[in-house]
């Protein structure tokens, strides 16, 4: 069986037993894996019920033909005419070379087609290629073939720049080897140059505009290491491997040996805590040489393409001092400063920050960790509005070591759950809730209890391990009156608003800076004049004195900290585009 290990091979023997779990996902009259509906909350206009998704059907059906046997070869092979005739293969269409996410929801009727997915679909088939196309009917070939091409013109007609770092390496990935394996020199030229583009983004900044991502980093990681195990071209060869070990150097970095946790800052994350799958994921790539887990609980794949380079291995042995990371993600720029993040490694806690950012979902701005690798606990700071994450938020940031200062404030042509899809009209939001919270999730949760909170004075949390202490030294919104609550679990939840499809988390309390709540209004982000909250947070001994906040115009906040190491942040709070709020940043930055 072609590129199938052997029968003997331990590591395939648990994939054969992941794969009959996967089985019962399964529909045979669809030819599709059906789940549970479930979203980020856009893209789709689905709510509920169960779906028949696209790019997990293709995953599903790789693996099929990974098992080997005639009866899971002949199920691949129906998932895969299936989910092809869901492409638009139309070559005048908006929309041409992509699928839809669901069987249930054709493109035209998705709230936003998502591009990407010539990408990730893109990858599924080319392992049929050069993987299994002897083991596969000739018709199945010819259609994978087709398929994948019509993915490579979609990819090349995009044309995503560097700085979409999983997007950029995945489709280089796709139309790189597709073009060398099919003969399709074109798409074999395109690729090459794509590569040599991003080498030359990557290496120069030394980063990922994506950056620290537990999702996307290690997807990154995949798609280098497939690169390198798949491409044939000298040049492409010794292009990829420059950038894949920065890619581990990236990750290797921030891993917090205490609690397994991968340190923040996170460019974009969709579950704060990392669990099997990440530590499975290092493991395995170590070739052997870290063990966190029993063998016989690691997660495993049938062809491993990640191998952890020799020189990281030391990131990942005990934690025995602190240290501190920082590393520009981006550079300064005429129309913005240098987007720069801060990680803190010690024995009992992490805590990362990035200097500036907005409260998107999948962000990460501040984020610490703590606990076991058994029991971790984590803290998120969040914006929410109407029980959301709010994207027309933003915070900027200055942290030492546990210690941390914040200001939070508005852009009036920001978005309101993403960044870019559903932009605030006219800078004009309907709120019944508006409140910036911290997250406490984990093991930790469980121990805050609910009560009022002055935000002018410190509010301690002695959670196990770990003192967090939190003060709220001025705040500015509407006119109105901010106050303070901390939040336990019950609570907690009861403010958060799943979007369709998703649901909220139980097990997290909070400590909550509350706008607004009550009544619906209309709030106009361009009229505040300004519009803050001010925000000091350590973690460790919880005895710092009170921070002195003072708004020094309409536009900005000074915030500084007597600490044995003094601490100090200087922010524009003034009503702004977001563009604009950045360049107000890099006047205070220069005294202006």
């Amino acid at each position: 069986m072609e590129n199938t290990p052997s029968a003997d091979n331990k590591a395939y023997q648990r994939f054969l037993q992941r794969i009959k779990s996967d089985d019962q996902n399964y529909d045979a009259e669809a030819r599709m894996v059906r789940r549970p509906f479930s979203s980020p909350g856009y893209h789709t206009a689905l709510q509920d019920g169960f779906v028949h998704p696209t790019r997990d059907s293709l995953g599903y059906a790789v693996s099929c033909l990974d098992a080997g046997d005639d009866e899971h070869l002949k199920r691949a092979e129906g998932i895969l005419l299936k989910v092809i005739s869901l492409q638009d293969q139309n070559s005048g269409s908006k929309t041409y070379g992509i699928w839809p996410w669901y069987a249930e929801e054709p493109l035209d009727k998705m709230g936003a087609p998502d591009w990407n997915w010539a990408d990730f679909c893109g990858v599924q088939l080319l392992q049929v290629i050069l993987h299994h196309a002897s083991r596969v009917s000739d018709e199945v070939r010819r259609a994978v073939e087709q398929s994948l091409r019509h993915a490579c013109e979609s990819i090349m007609r995009r044309n995503v720049g560097p700085g979409y770092t999983n997007i950029a390496i995945m489709g280089t990935y796709v139309t790189l080897v597709s073009g060398e394996r099919l003969g399709w020199k074109s798409v074999e030229d395109y690729g090459l140059k794509r590569l040599a583009t991003f080498h030359y983004y990557t290496m120069t900044r030394q980063s990922f505009d994506e950056y620290n991502s537990p999702t996307y980093t290690r997807v990154a990681i995949s798609e280098l290491g497939r690169l390198l195990e798949d491409v044939r071209n000298p040049e492409a060869i010794l292009l990829t491997r420059e950038v894949y070990d920065l890619a581990w150097r990236h990750l290797a970095r921030r891993f917090h040996a205490p609690t397994h946790q991968w340190a923040g800052p996170h460019s974009r994350c969709y579950s704060t805590l990392q669990g099997g799958d990440f530590i499975s994921f290092l493991q395995m790539a170590s070739d052997g040489r870290l063990h966190f887990l029993p063998q016989d609980e690691v997660t495993v794949w049938p062809r491993q393409t990640i191998h952890m380079p020799e020189s990281v291995l030391p990131y990942f042995s005990p934690l025995t001092s602190p240290r501190t990371e920082t590393e520009v993600f981006a550079p300064a720029a005429d129309d913005r400063p240098a987007l720069v993040g801060t990680t803190y490694l010690h024995p009992k806690f992490t805590l990362g920050s990035v200097n500036y950012s907005e409260f998107w979902n999948q962000r990460r701005a501040v984020v610490a960790y703590w606990g076991t690798p058994e029991e971790p606990s984590y803290l998120h700071l969040r914006f929410l509005h109407n029980g959301y994450d709010f994207c027309s938020a933003w915070v900027f940031t200055a942290q030492n070591e546990g210690s941390l200062l914040a200001a939070v404030t508005f852009v009036t042509d920001g978005g309101d759950t993403h960044p870019s899809l559903d932009r605030v009209k006219d800078g004009r939001i309907h709120a019944y809730d508006l409140r910036l919270r911290l997250e406490i999730g984990g093991a930790a949760a469980q121990q805050v209890q609910t009560r009022e909170w002055n935000i002018a004075e410190p509010l301690n949390l002695g959670l196990t391990g770990l003192n967090l202490c939190l003060q709220a030294p001025s705040s500015s919104f509407a006119g109105q009156g901010v106050w303070g609550q901390a939040l336990g679990t019950q609570e907690a939840s009861a403010v958060f608003r799943a979007r369709p499809g998703q649901k909220p988390a139980t097990n997290v309390a909070a400590v909550d800076v509350i706008l607004h709540t009550g009544p619906e209004r209309i709030f106009d982000l361009a009229q505040l004049h300004p519009a803050f909250i001010a925000l000091a947070l350590e973690i460790g001994p919880g005895d710092a004195k009170t921070p002195w906040a003072e708004v020094t115009s309409k536009k900005d906040l000074t915030l500084t900290w007597d600490l044995p190491t003094p601490l100090s942040l200087s922010a524009p709070i003034g009503s702004a585009s977001g563009k604009g709020l950045l360049k107000r940043l890099l006047e205070v930055q220069s005294g202006k």
